[in-house]
């Protein structure tokens, strides 16, 4: 077989065909894994701010009970 009739054979095949996923294709998935990394992103800031707000409240309540031990 001619290697023009195997591309055209390919093409026929359809869009995932030897040349790959269409253009469209790749820039949805592209937005679409942007869109989910920037989700997680907040989603581990906030994670982040509440960690940090538990934190800061158990360093007072330990700075008041070693200040009342040390009473």
């Amino acid at each position: 077989m001619l290697q023009i009739d195997k591309l055209q054979k390919n093409t026929e095949a359809g869009p995932l065909s030897v040349w790959g996923p269409t253009p469209n294709m790749e820039a949805g998935m592209l937005l679409h894994n942007i869109q989910r990394i920037m989700q997680e992103n907040e989603r581990l800031k906030k994670e982040v701010f509440e960690r940090s707000n538990r934190i800061e409240s158990q360093n007072v309540k330990i700075a008041e009970l070693l200040e009342r031990n040390q009473r």
